[in-house]
């Protein structure tokens, strides 16, 4: 359902991960709709045995991300 890719934060050098909607499901909104509460309800969890949600949004393409 989603790609999720390694990266370097450009400003704080943190290690962190961006999950990103496939291009073929984006355009369902329905998944959509279900991948943004996804994110909105990992954002409140707070644990370190979880992954901290910072921010979530569309990419210049209109794809998804987390």
């Amino acid at each position: 359902m989603c790609l999720v890719y390694e990266a370097r934060h450009l400003l704080t050098e943190k290690i962190v991960a961006i999950k990103v909607l496939r291009g073929q499901l984006a355009i369902d909104d329905q998944i959509v709709e279900r991948f943004q509460q996804e994110a909105q309800v990992a954002s409140r969890i707070h644990n370190p045995h979880a992954v901290n949600v910072t921010d979530y949004g569309t990419t210049h393409r209109g794809f998804r991300s987390s």
